[in-house]
């Protein structure tokens, strides 16, 4: 592969043990997965997807055509899975190479799987685009940790790489891990003390091939799909509200409770407000309402999210649909649609 396509030299500098990269399209995602990754010695390189009919006939063509492109002989793929199995195989040239699990996998079988030394942990499009209806599985981010701490008690040294496009700079384990997406910024790296995220710049070099391979794409800023393919722009964060200070004159009103943290709803007492309420993260506990969105988080004090508080929620429904609500960030934005769902 060229050298002006995505590597991993710099943000494996940082040694974390969980690394995210952002990148455009057609930057060499894919290849860096099947060329590199899965092809080390010394270990085997397990696979995630979301669903385990994803693991099909389709992922074997997939990394045969990958692998073969850039290959100076034919390479022999095989996938392996039998219909009552939850995981298959995947074999490169008769060595077996790939596990390839779903996130929705029982650890508790996962243990019972010899699987050997596990050298990568991989999750490509870790980022999906719910604006096409797609969705994250139920605590993907806890199902991932789940099967990180699985899977290093018996490799320490095993790395994990989660690869996305940016049509958001929300997803479930920047939530997950705490980090802080602010820190995001393109053609950077960005750390916590267990991730690191890097957001590709693709160079000028890469950006002509790109547009060479596909027509339809151009430099022109109004052209949502082009800025996405070609820059990684975050196209589903674009017009969403958002200020890390909160303006004057808002009161904290209640709080929800989602994915363990508390989403303060402040209303503000200005009429002439351009918007009516302000979202954001509580550090610690609140003596206001708390409503909880899964019965699993309930405690004492709170109240468990039922239709029965639709009318007294009227006015944040009215004021979402209005473009009326500040977030504090774009996180807090996409924990509230999640709410509003339910309104």
């Amino acid at each position: 592969m060229l050298p002006i396509y995505l590597n991993l030299r710099a943000l494996n500098g940082y040694n974390r043990p969980i690394n995210c990269v952002l990148s455009a399209r057609s930057c060499g995602k894919t290849t860096l997965i099947w060329n590199e990754l899965a092809l080390k010695k010394g270990g085997v390189l397990v696979y995630l997807v979301r669903d385990v009919n994803e693991i099909n006939t389709l992922l074997e063509t997939k990394v045969r055509e990958t692998i073969n492109k850039f290959s100076s002989s034919r390479v022999r793929v095989v996938l392996r899975k039998k219909p009552s199995d939850f995981y298959a195989n995947i074999e490169i040239d008769g060595a077996l190479k790939v596990w390839v699990f779903s996130l929705k996998v029982n650890t508790d079988k996962l243990k019972g799987i010899m699987i050997g030394k596990v050298n990568y942990l991989v999750l490509d499009e870790f980022i999906v685009n719910e604006r096409q209806g797609n969705k994250y599985i139920k605590a993907e981010g806890f199902r991932f940790k789940e099967i990180w701490s699985t899977l290093s008690r018996e490799n320490p040294k095993m790395k994990a790489y989660l690869f996305g496009n940016p049509y958001s700079i929300y997803n479930p384990y920047f939530v997950e891990f705490n980090f802080d997406v602010r820190k995001i910024h393109l053609g950077k790296i960005a750390t916590n003390d267990k991730m690191a995220v890097y957001y590709f710049a693709p160079s000028p070099a890469l950006l002509n091939r790109i547009k060479d391979e596909n027509k339809l794409l151009s430099d022109n800023e109004n052209d949502r799909y082009s800025q996405f393919a070609l820059y990684g722009k975050q196209i589903n964060d674009s017009n969403i509200p958002v200020s890390p200070i909160m303006p004057q004159h808002f009161t904290l009103r209640l709080a929800f409770k989602i994915e363990g943290k508390m989403l303060g709803v402040y209303r503000t007492t200005n009429f002439f407000e351009e918007y009516k309420y302000y979202l954001s993260y509580l550090i610690g506990s609140t003596s206001k309402e708390v409503i909880t969105l899964d019965k699993c988080d309930l405690e004492k004090g709170e109240v468990l999210y039922s239709s029965s508080l639709r009318s007294k929620l009227s006015g944040l429904e009215v004021a979402y649909n209005h473009h009326q609500i500040l977030y504090e960030t774009i996180e807090a934005n996409h924990a509230f649609e999640r709410i509003y769902e339910l309104l």
